[in-house]
């Protein structure tokens, strides 16, 4: 998107690469990595469908859900900007968060369909 944005796409409607506020952005998976091992790219591309389907058992997977499940609870965090470190937000749930970044959505898709050409979902955080 930045990209198109510098080259003034004609597709892209006109914006400044610094007019965050015409974007609806969500960042997942930003918390800093406890885990031991550490996988690259490069070694998992060349991994075999049977190593990934190893790892899709019954208990992996409800394990997995569980896992969303707490984080859905868990308060949004965010990155201090000027410690770097990853600090809970006391507004919302991660749940809160993405029930009410789909109604973002949502207003924004009526609104295109709609034929606006400037406009945009407002910002309701």
């Amino acid at each position: 998107m930045t990209n198109e944005i510098k080259k003034e796409n004609p597709d892209i409607f006109p914006v400044k690469p610094v007019d965050y506020g015409r974007f609806l952005v969500i960042s997942l998976g930003i918390g800093s990595s406890k885990a031991e091992l550490k996988y690259h790219a490069r070694s998992a591309a060349k991994w075999s469908l049977l190593i990934w389907l190893t790892s899709a058992t019954k208990k992996n997977l409800a394990n997995l859900v569980k896992v969303g499940e707490r984080l859905l609870k868990q308060q949004v965090s965010r990155v201090n900007l000027d410690s770097g470190k990853i600090e809970a937000s006391n507004h919302e749930t991660n749940a809160e968060a993405l029930i009410r970044f789909a109604k973002l959505l949502s207003k924004e898709k009526r609104s295109r369909q709609a034929g606006s050409t400037n406009g945009h979902a407002e910002n309701t955080y």
